[in-house]
């Protein structure tokens, strides 16, 4: 936008002035005025002080210069609104940087500064209209960092800064919205394309049944839209992508079932269930219950073993909590048992429920796990020393003797496995506190899963959380009270 030139005030400008403002220092104050809305920098420009054009405009003879002065600023007001409207659709690119790299750039929306600006020089255009008493806004549509509501007939352009259209993860449309909801679930389940559970075939004739109620009822008496409802043309069989998986039967809404995914993904050592009540405003045992199904879905069920191409496998125990109605005794007697193997080469942890650490017991987790290419990597416990002979190769590191790092060669250590049980250890006794032994594989599952979906192997919460929903195919968790017979 090119400024126009300004000319100066006929009526002030005598040949000499004693405060040094010649016609053609207020010719270019009030172009640079024009262009930028500043007084200091176009004063500065001008080569004259900001009181001396202040006290010329305040004179009974600055009349005209008065009214060039605001016009001036009506004009840097004009090209303060359209940058304004300019960074409000397209942003700012700015460039990204890591270890003093520039790898890439980003698209930033903030224009608080310039709405600061436009709303000192013109506060009677750009000032929030109030909101008239009485009257819900209603939201129409969105603008960068603008929501354009409309209280009334008339469409107010209001700078609300904590609605914008992306706030955070769980701002995601199908974590709010019953039916993007099912969508999300779809392009995840059914990637390579719509399977019917009823009879198996991939891709055939489905029919969407859209606008479906259920049947009315006192809580809903004109039913609810039963979202992402389907029909098989092979079998003639109705079903959803739920069907099937561990969230079918679920009572409680799709979008806060994958709420509940995001937050046991995203969170190191676990969320509890009354955590997940509170968040999710369910009651417990339904929080409880649908963490279980999050679990059984986390469970991949692999059977492949660990090390298959030479690598090093490092496996451990521990022991955990207490079993039901154990005395407590000295040693680990009355604790439950874990062993757990990583694989140095995958990054993948796999944690099995021992019932009493025998050498036989350890033997066979060993060997149904750990391929015998493999170079088993253990602490000094007697408990590996026969089954190490049938691998590859068998190093120990002796803690008793403080031993934890080998010196000759740094790679003989369990400080891997280590690190995932002190994970283990610190969300199992400062999230969950307690766990019965007959659930205890669904915890190590969620640890196992969250361990080898990690940041580190290239996994991020929301790829994490993907994962996981792609593992409820399959599988199903019924629920029985406790006065259900067995």
């Amino acid at each position: 936008m090119s400024q126009p030139q300004h000319t100066p005030d006929p009526a002030s400008t005598r040949a000499i002035r004693h405060d040094g403002i010649t016609p053609e220092r207020q010719a270019d104050f009030l172009t640079t005025l024009a262009a930028t809305g500043s007084v200091s920098q176009a004063a500065a420009a001008a080569g004259v002080s900001r009181t001396a054009l202040y006290r010329l405009r305040n004179s009974a003879e600055g009349a005209v210069f008065r009214a060039r002065w605001a016009e001036a600023l009506r004009e840097a007001v004009a090209v303060l609104a359209e940058a304004a409207f300019d960074r409000a659709l397209n942003g700012v690119s700015e460039p990204v940087w890591y270890k003093g790299e520039q790898i890439g750039e980003r698209v930033r929306h903030d224009n608080r500064l310039l709405m600061f600006l436009l709303r000192a020089h013109d506060p009677a255009t750009y000032a929030p209209p109030p909101r008239p008493s009485g009257i819900t806004p209603v939201l129409v549509s969105t603008l960068g960092n603008y929501v354009v509501y409309k209280p009334t007939k008339i469409a107010h352009i209001l700078r609300y800064q904590t609605e914008r259209v992306t706030m955070s993860v769980l701002s995601s449309p199908h974590f709010h919205d019953e039916a993007k909801a099912f969508e999300y679930l779809e392009q995840v389940v059914w990637a390579n394309g719509v399977t019917c559970p009823h009879c198996g075939v991939v891709s055939g004739r489905v029919y969407d049944l859209s606008g479906v109620r259920s049947k009315p009822s006192k809580k809903h008496p004109e039913g609810v839209v039963r979202h992402g409802l389907k029909k098989c043309g092979e079998c003639r069989s109705q079903f959803t992508v739920k069907v099937g998986t561990v969230f079918e039967h679920a009572r409680m809404p799709l979008h806060k079932m994958l709420q509940a995914v995001h937050l046991m993904m995203s969170s190191k050592k676990g969320i509890s269930s009354h955590q997940l009540s509170r968040v999710l405003e369910v009651q417990y045992k339904t929080a409880w219950f649908l963490a279980h199904r999050i679990r059984e879905a986390m469970r991949d069920g692999e059977l492949a073993p660990f090390g298959g191409t030479g690598g090093r496998v490092e496996v451990d125990e521990t022991y955990i909590g207490r079993k039901k109605g154990a005395p407590v005794t000295r040693g680990g007697h009355h604790k439950m048992r874990v062993v757990s193997l990583v694989d140095r080469e995958t990054g993948l942890s796999r944690s099995i429920a021992a019932f009493g650490l025998s050498k036989d017991e350890v033997a066979d987790i060993v060997r149904a796990n750990v391929a015998r290419e493999a170079v088993l990597t253990t602490d000094e416990s007697s408990l590996y020393r026969a089954v190490g002979r049938e691998y590859a190769g068998h190093d120990k590191v002796n803690h008793l003797y403080g031993e934890y790092v080998n010196r000759k060669n740094p790679s003989i250590t369990t400080n891997t496995v280590e690190g995932f049980f002190s994970i283990f250890k610190r969300g199992m006794r400062g999230v969950y506190q307690h766990c019965s032994e007959k659930h205890l594989h669904r915890y190590l599952a969620e640890f196992d899963f969250r361990y080898s979906f990690r940041v580190g192997n290239g996994f991020d919460d929301r790829a994490r959380g993907v994962e996981a929903v792609k593992g409820i195919a399959g599988k199903r968790l019924t629920y029985k009270g406790p006065n259900v017979s067995a």
